[in-house]
């Protein structure tokens, strides 16, 4: 687990940028957080770090939102979602055929039918009103080395603070 201090909306989409370095076909990344949060602004940087030119934005009414670049990208918002079985209406679980890479902001909402593997990332206001903490932690298998090499690129990128408690 890392935990970085993102001071401004750029920091944090650069911090999605650098993540997005270490994923591939078939991950699912998780955003939990408060409302403002900069869950949003996390998956804008990692979906243009995946090499998509497209525009995002927060999917809350579409649910889900899908980007063109080399991997197919899905941005789910399951804010609206009141329980998983909306979801399965909808065929969300389809989302994880492992030909793209599935961002879910509200992931919490539906742990049911999230894939076991995936890696976590929760932003939580602090009292500057620009500045976040990240916390950056795998769920199931693989995620250990790969959050290794995203502290470490992290530690080398001036304007983020990690937390001692990080790798």
């Amino acid at each position: 687990m890392i935990a970085v201090s993102s001071f401004s909306r750029a920091d944090t989409c650069r911090l999605g940028s650098i993540v997005a370095a270490s994923l591939r076909a078939g991950d699912t990344v998780v955003l939990t957080g408060e409302l403002g949060g900069g869950k949003t602004a996390f998956v804008c940087g990692a979906v243009q770090g995946l090499g998509s030119v497209d525009f995002v934005s927060s999917p809350t009414y579409a649910i889900v939102q899908e980007y063109d670049g080399p991997i197919a990208i899905a941005h789910a918002d399951l804010y609206r979602i009141e329980s998983s079985r909306e979801l399965f209406d909808i065929g969300f679980e389809e989302l994880f055929d492992g030909t793209r890479i599935v961002f879910v902001e509200w992931g919490d909402r539906a742990q049911d039918v999230l894939p076991d593997s995936y890696l976590h990332v929760s932003l939580r206001h602090c009292e500057n009103p620009d500045q976040r903490e990240v916390t950056i932690a795998g769920e199931g298998s693989d995620w250990q080395s790969r959050i290794v090499v995203i502290a470490t690129t992290v530690r080398s990128t001036k304007g983020f603070q990690l937390s001692d408690a990080s790798q």
